[in-house]
């Protein structure tokens, strides 16, 4: 292991505190493994069918702490910190949908799993997209949780990010405030918002190398060459009613690309529905992937 692998994982928490089917508060192990040369942060419970979870950008898997243990007591439930972000390594070189979605295909084979539904959040839907393109054989079917993956109008915070200096500049003042500041943004109940929260998502911003990982990542995400034409795998939308960043007229173009989806709102959830209502998506995609497991 390289000393900078080394001493990742001696900050990456060992454990993730998560919610149960009754709503109490316990601990899951997390676990370190090396991907395409990468110090990696990832989680693997469960056991059945298998499903993975992918965060969204400027994210890691603590925004599926309301959902990996009620999904695991029925599927082998597998998430991970993708390159760049979480408590996974920060490299150099491309963050581009394609790249992070190979990464996720590497992780896949690590982990040795030769078919899995694919879940993905706001920009790891993107990522999602690409990989149930290229690799169909792969994707079982896939879940786009207020996805990216079609071109839209940004929010101006990821505009300013793509500008050359002044998104080095916004990087260097991220601090709780902003954090807070953003989350609040997004979540349309607000007193979900808690200190904890704020520090959760904060502390692995501060690590060596996420500014230029994020900015890197924002830049480089180019939606246009996903060849959507080519997914043609059962698909669940699962949309908030209230989302800020990513509209219902968002979801309803990606209805126009997948005619046969199941479309899924969830009233009064903004962004991060699956965090906001995690009862209510936990059971449709429950279901959603029994039913594609149903011989």
């Amino acid at each position: 292991m390289l000393p900078r692998q080394k001493a990742l994982s001696q900050v990456r928490p060992k454990e993730l505190t998560v919610l149960n089917s009754q709503g109490q508060r316990i601990s899951l192990s997390t676990q370190f493994d090396i991907i395409k040369g990468l110090a990696t942060h990832y989680i693997d419970i469960g056991q059945g069918s298998p499903i993975t979870l992918i965060h969204g950008a400027q994210s890691w898997m603590y925004t599926w702490r309301n959902n990996l243990y009620p999904l695991s007591q029925n599927f082998r439930t597998l998430a991970l910190d993708l390159k760049g972000f979480g408590y996974s390594e920060r490299p150099r070189g491309r963050y581009s949908i394609r790249a992070m979605a190979d990464f996720i295909e590497a992780f896949l084979a690590s982990r040795k799993v030769t078919k899995t539904v694919l879940i993905g959040s706001s920009a790891g839907g993107a990522f999602v997209l690409d990989l149930a393109s290229s690799r169909p054989d792969l994707v079982s079917g896939i879940v786009l949780v207020s996805s990216c993956g079609i071109s839209h109008d940004r929010p101006l915070l990821w505009d300013i990010l793509k500008v050359p200096i002044l998104g080095e500049i916004m990087m260097a003042l991220n601090n709780r405030w902003m954090v807070r500041r953003q989350l609040l943004e997004i979540f349309h109940d607000k007193r979900l918002v808690t200190e904890e929260m704020v520090e959760a998502i904060y502390k692995p911003l501060t690590l060596p190398g996420s500014n230029r990982a994020s900015l890197r990542e924002t830049r480089q995400h180019d939606p246009r060459n996903i060849d959507l034409a080519k997914i043609t795998m059962p698909a669940l939308i699962v949309w908030g009613d209230k989302d800020p960043w990513h509209p219902m007229e968002m979801a309803r173009r990606f209805q126009v690309f997948f005619p046969q989806a199941q479309f899924e709102i969830l009233e009064n959830a903004g962004h991060l529905p699956h965090e906001e209502k995690p009862a209510e998506f936990n059971q449709i995609v429950t279901k959603f992937v029994s039913e594609l497991s149903s011989p």
